[in-house]
């Protein structure tokens, strides 16, 4: 399945990008929702989301073209308001046929996105809901003081300062 979200803030990008490819959806990016407009027809995705604190008035029209049938008649569309939408701003949402809100990207945001997954999308495996835990700090140990989980970055470890260590990525180093 895909999904495209539109924002331009990169946390927002690398929480939401962590959560959908997790739970099995192909993210495409976009930092600007003309662009993605453009790209919709062809794309043809299973799920846009799109900041609407970012796009206060783009994200309506963008919502207009996608339920018209344009970009695929599966396709949901979630809001991401960071800040609460007025009253005419949520009955808009509503009429033009916004699936879902999210209000946060933290973990209680994902939680919620994760279960708006699962009642949008009912193919998805309920199993095990899958959230990227924030990465691990280590600080202050030399190579040999690490346990076998533990991964510390060679620069971190010649420049003599905190290592940050994220369990969901690996690194290799091959020296000669």
């Amino acid at each position: 399945m895909k999904a495209i979200i539109i924002s331009d803030e990169e946390d927002v990008i690398s929480k939401l990008d962590k959560t959908l490819t997790a739970n099995g959806f192909d993210t495409i990016i976009y930092r600007w929702l003309l662009k993605a407009l453009d790209n919709i027809e062809e794309i043809r995705p299973d799920l846009v989301i799109v900041s609407a604190n970012e796009y206060p008035r783009h994200w309506k029209t963008l919502t207009q073209f996608i339920t018209s049938g344009i970009g695929g008649d599966k396709t949901k569309v979630f809001l991401l308001t960071f800040s609460p939408l007025g009253n005419d701003e949520t009955e808009k949402a509503t009429a033009l046929g916004i699936k879902g809100f999210i209000s946060s990207v933290n973990e209680e945001g994902l939680e919620k996105l994760i279960s708006l997954l699962y009642e949008q999308f009912p193919s998805l495996k309920k199993e095990e809901p899958a959230i990227i835990p924030e990465p691990k700090i280590v600080i202050n140990k030399t190579p040999y003081e690490f346990d076998e989980n533990e991964i510390p970055t060679v620069s971190a470890i010649q420049e003599n300062r905190p290592v940050i260590f994220d369990p969901n990525s690996a690194s290799l180093i091959f020296v000669n």
